[in-house]
């Protein structure tokens, strides 16, 4: 069920009681994603920040990895686009007052993703027009989500206005004041209490991504070691030490290029070599 809350004041109101909340107010780092939300959570970063991490979740799910892993995504992305590793939400367990970080919405689908039964969402700082994104999530998982907007948005759902609402936005909807819901008239919205939380986030060292390709895929760090020193490796002495499967994820994360009779480092795997070696 969605409900959107249009509130013009600086505080934060919501019907009933919600059990999670995500707004600029709050300071804990949101839960890391997992699986299961992948598909929004891509669609999400697509739509918002123009990276396309859909194949990289899927190769993810595919090597059985039970949440989402930003060290290892960071060593899959295109150069160019790898920075929005960094700013994949890495919270460790479900906070009940989470910070909208890249966004508020990536935030709330990793927050729902967790089995949170209620939220609500702040998307009065300029992100209302994704709200479908997590109004679907929500709705997929069964998670009651309140949407905090200072106007109406197209969406399935009941509408209440704040009484800080200006009476030439509300009277557009219904003509009686205070606070009043479209469908149910007079109701009485409370404030979301933020509290005191105590919260925690993974600690992640983004050198030590090529590692973590390593150790997912079963390979020694020696390979890297070669490939880098000598800039040329034949396809005898890798297939050696990396089986085809191992290779194809390699190539398929621009990694390695084959060349005839060999294999090369790309300019990902030198700088990610780099960054190994620079701790």
């Amino acid at each position: 069920m969605v409900l959107q809350v249009v509130d013009h004041s600086g505080g934060l109101h919501a019907l009933g009681e919600v059990a999670a909340l995500v707004s600029p107010k709050c300071r804990c780092q949101p839960p890391t994603p997992l699986p299961h939300s992948y598909y929004y959570l891509a669609k999400s970063i697509r739509q918002i920040h123009g990276v396309d991490i859909t194949d990289a979740l899927l190769d993810q799910l595919d090597l059985g990895l039970p949440y989402l892993d930003s060290l290892l995504l960071y060593s899959q992305l295109p150069l160019g686009d790898s920075w929005i590793a960094k700013l994949m939400p890495s919270g460790e367990g479900a906070a009940k007052c989470v910070a909208p970080w890249p966004d508020p919405i990536t935030a709330a689908i990793a927050l729902a993703s967790t089995g949170v039964g209620s939220l609500a969402v702040d998307l009065r700082f300029g992100y209302e027009r994704y709200a479908h994104l997590i109004a679907e999530y929500a709705e997929s998982v069964g998670a009651e989500l309140q949407l905090l907007v200072t106007r109406p948005l197209n969406l399935p759902g009941d509408v209440v206005f704040h009484s800080s609402v200006p009476p030439y936005l509300r009277e557009r909807y219904i003509k009686a004041v205070g606070d009043v819901s479209i469908s149910k008239g007079a109701v009485q919205l409370g404030s979301i209490g933020l509290g005191e939380e105590t919260c925690s986030s993974q600690q992640r060292d983004f050198a030590k991504a090529l590692e973590r390709v390593a150790m997912v895929l079963g390979l020694d760090m020696g390979i890297f070691d070669d490939l880098v020193s000598q800039g040329v490796l034949s396809q005898s002495y890798l297939q050696d030490f990396a089986d085809p499967r191992q290779l194809g994820y390699l190539v398929k994360w621009d990694i390695i290029r084959q060349t005839p009779g060999g294999w090369l480092p790309t300019p990902k795997l030198v700088y990610l070599y780099g960054l190994y070696k620079s701790r």
